[in-house]
């Protein structure tokens, strides 16, 4: 294993807020979103480590027409590619919305 530069898309860090904002407006729980967030940060900034220990997924990577990774948070997936020593996040989505 290597290591890799994580770099985060735009659109991965709107879906970690939409999940913090879910967590604590709707359910009502500050304290439950602020963490699971970190856990969600945490888990992407793992992948600088690991990025590549993970198989490619195919089904993934003909959505998106390049070999993509993911790594799961609790109920929620981290879709990633590698580029050369690049991690590139791309979304983080709820695991059941992956077809």
């Amino acid at each position: 294993m290597r290591d890799f530069v994580v770099v985060t898309s735009d659109e991965a860090m709107e879906d970690a807020d939409q999940v913090y904002d879910y967590i604590c407006d709707q359910l009502f729980a500050p304290m439950t979103a602020a963490l699971y967030y970190q856990g969600l940060i945490d888990t992407m900034r793992k992948l600088g480590k690991n990025a590549d220990s993970r198989a490619i997924d195919l089904r993934l990577s003909a959505q998106y027409g390049r070999p993509a990774r993911r790594v799961n948070y609790k109920k929620y997936a981290i879709i990633y590619f590698i580029e050369g020593d690049y991690v590139i996040i791309h979304r983080v989505m709820p695991q059941k919305m992956i077809k």
